[in-house]
């Protein structure tokens, strides 16, 4: 009778469950959601590489990201076009740059025709996200550079951008010269002046 209690019956279906996830690891719930994850979390890093590398390599040489139309769903034609629609749906050289990609076999393929329209992360919004990240990387390996350095100097000037706007750029200067990045110093003045004088004094305050 006693071997027919349902207590006892469980106790020991969960005794023989427990010998025998103690002997095959592997088949515990906990590790296969871990697995899971880590696999998941793999899987999403190697969707995430060739869009950085495409970021990284139109920055490295200096050529701009976006022409007229760069939203929506890439137009992937089949094999090399010269005809006027081709010409007409240039994308701009970052989704060109994945389209050719795309065309040479890449992953990303496969990522682009598996996964949602919000989650391709080839959007401008992410573009600029990537290269803000490229961005604190180069100032954190600058800033490493200097801290290990006895001396260094700041050097600073003023210059304009491409809409003629004044700008400060700041380079520190150590055995190698980093340009660090460009101060909008507009804000230290009113708003009714247009082009402030800026002289050395206001330039040392900043």
């Amino acid at each position: 009778m006693h071997d027919k209690w349902v207590y006892r019956s469980k106790a020991v279906t969960e005794g023989h469950n427990l010998i025998k996830i103690d002997e095959n690891p592997e088949i515990d719930v906990r590790n296969t959601l871990d697995q899971e994850r880590q696999r998941q979390i793999l899987e999403n890093k190697l969707r995430l590489k060739p869009i950085i590398e495409s970021v990284i390599f139109l920055e490295r040489q200096n050529i701009p990201f976006r022409g007229h139309r760069h939203r929506g769903s890439l137009v992937i034609s089949e094999g090399f076009s010269e005809d006027e629609d081709s010409l007409v749906n240039n994308e701009g050289n970052f989704r060109e740059l994945i389209k050719f990609r795309i065309e040479s076999g890449d992953v990303l393929k496969k990522h682009l025709e598996n996964t949602s329209s919000r989650a391709t992360y080839i959007s401008s919004y992410t573009q600029n996200e990537i290269i803000e990240f490229c961005c604190e990387k180069i100032l954190e390996t600058i800033l490493q550079r200097v801290n290990k350095s006895q001396f260094y100097s700041v050097i600073f000037d003023e210059t304009t951008d491409l809409s003629h706007k004044s700008q400060m750029s700041i380079i520190l200067r150590y055995c190698y010269e980093d340009f660090v990045g460009f101060i909008d110093y507009h804000a230290m003045f009113d708003e009714d002046t247009l082009e402030p004088t800026v002289s050395g004094k206001i330039l040392a305050q900043i």
